[in-house]
């Protein structure tokens, strides 16, 4: 089953950070819901340009392997539906 596995790191100015483990994506708000809708909007972003530019990005070394993340997001294509499928840890600065 594939699951979208993030950090959560607070910052110093006390907003909060969620990144990607499986991309190269993050994203930062005030709160962790916030940050982890941006990043779910994000993750929605990537999987429609993904898909725009699929000759490109699916032969680059970096991002050859997100192709299963970016078919689930453009099958889900709704925040909430991705949100239910992050697993979601505290990141370390």
């Amino acid at each position: 089953m594939i699951k979208y596995d993030v950090s959560i790191y607070e910052e110093q100015d006390g907003s909060y950070t969620a990144a990607s483990n499986d991309m190269d994506l993050a994203e930062n708000a005030e709160s962790e819901n916030l940050a982890l809708d941006a990043l779910a909007a994000s993750v929605i972003e990537y999987a429609n340009e993904y898909y725009d530019e699929f000759q490109l990005y699916s032969k680059a070394p970096n991002r050859k392997e997100h192709l299963t993340y970016i078919m689930k997001a453009l099958l889900l294509n709704d925040i909430e539906k991705i949100r239910g499928e992050m697993v979601c840890r505290n990141g370390e600065i």
